[in-house]
């Protein structure tokens, strides 16, 4: 059921939106693009490296590291692929059961805002492990399963938001150990307060972090 619902959801994106930041976003631009600004600090200077970005959506968030990267974008959405393809991303259209690549195909994994549209979190995380390199990187962004104002919000609108499998970082840091990833860092963003912290992967995050983050990124390496 997921599945369907977020083809035709990101799909109808697309078409409405046609190629802009809004049709990535749930809420929108200026939080996608400080969501986008910080996550992105975790690529660090990418010259030449093999590059997923597992969710490309419309590939406005990974877009600038198509030039000097070999960069594919794989998502459900056929509509969105296109826009991507557009951008220097090798779109790749994806179903349920996992990414079509072999193991350790990618030198860095990107899945920006996508496991709080799936059920199964712990199996994705573990196919984007596979899909690393031993020794490649691998951050996942979403949104604060934890936060307060979130669990408010998602309750008074309903829509879609109603689908989101939202988590906590302890649940997507457990997803990395049990494949054989560590945590290398955890970035905590506050919209719209314009505040980001970077902390120590082998640190437990704090209330402030937990209650009141709107949305952390975890980046992990697939050990060797």
């Amino acid at each position: 059921m997921d599945h369907k619902l977020w083809t035709e959801y990101f799909d109808g994106r697309a078409e409405l939106c046609g190629d802009a930041e809004t049709a990535n976003s749930y809420f929108n631009s200026a939080n996608f693009r400080f969501f986008k600004k910080h996550v992105l600090r975790l690529a660090d200077d990418l010259r030449g490296r093999t590059v997923l970005d597992s969710g490309c959506g419309t590939g406005h968030f990974t877009a600038g590291l198509a030039a000097e990267n070999l960069l594919v974008g794989a998502d459900i959405s056929g509509g969105m692929l296109l826009l991507a393809a557009g951008k220097g991303l090798v779109p790749v259209q994806v179903e349920p059961g996992g990414l079509p690549f072999r193991d350790g195909s990618f030198d860095l994994v990107f899945s920006n805002s996508v496991i709080q549209c799936v059920e199964d979190g712990r199996s994705l995380i573990a196919e984007l492990v596979r899909a690393a390199r031993p020794g490649g990187r691998i951050i996942i962004s979403t949104a604060n399963g934890e936060n307060l104002a979130f669990a408010t919000m998602r309750r008074i609108k309903g829509g879609i938001d109603r689908h989101l499998h939202v988590r906590s970082q302890a649940e997507v840091r457990s997803g990395f150990e049990a494949c054989g990833a560590r945590v290398l860092s955890v970035v905590n963003m506050y919209y719209p307060f314009g505040l980001a912290k970077r902390r120590d992967g082998r640190k437990a995050p704090g209330i402030p972090a937990r209650r009141f983050a709107t949305a952390f990124a975890v980046e992990a390496v697939k050990e060797a």
